[in-house]
């Protein structure tokens, strides 16, 4: 029975309590050859975009760069606002681990933001923090150990 109330209280944890990353903030008329360097300067996947409000407008991850400015005829010069994606999820303070989880599988991100109703950005969550975290915190669902040498797997692994 405690096991089940920790387990409980471990995926009701707000993700505000994980260790956020400082989020590269850069404003959208930044351009892209600058948003890059500065991603690349912080060796971070993502920024944070922000209105002239400064309220949060997108996000521009290296899956942005790949797919919607490498190989394209898009100057660098042009505003980041061009190929930022705008459609932007994020998660509040109080959204819980379980939370967390389920729009990062949903979705695929590697990064998501951490706001108070898109105005206040708290941090950046990435997948790895995530994932670190449980693993650590649930290291018997997680890792198996000592190894089950009689387990056999259902179903190839692989390709």
């Amino acid at each position: 029975m405690m096991t089940k109330q920790i387990h409980q209280a471990f995926w009701s944890k707000s993700v505000e309590g994980l260790s956020l990353q400082a989020p590269l903030v850069i404003q959208e008329g930044t351009s892209i050859k600058s948003c890059i360097s500065a991603m690349q300067d912080r060796n971070i996947g993502c920024a944070v975009i922000l209105n002239e409000k400064g309220a949060l407008s997108g996000i521009f991850t290296e899956h942005d760069v790949m797919n919607k400015f490498v190989g394209t005829d898009l100057s660098g010069d042009s505003p980041i606002k061009q190929i930022m994606s705008t459609n932007v999820l994020h998660l509040e303070p109080e959204a819980t681990v379980a939370d967390a989880v389920d729009l990062f599988g949903e979705h695929h991100f590697r990064h998501v933001i951490v706001a108070r109703k898109r105005l206040d950005i708290v941090g950046l969550l990435s997948i790895r923090v995530l994932t670190t975290f449980i693993a650590e915190n649930l290291p018997k669902d997680i890792l198996n150990l000592p190894p089950q040498t009689d387990a056999v797997s259902q179903e190839a692994g692989g390709a």
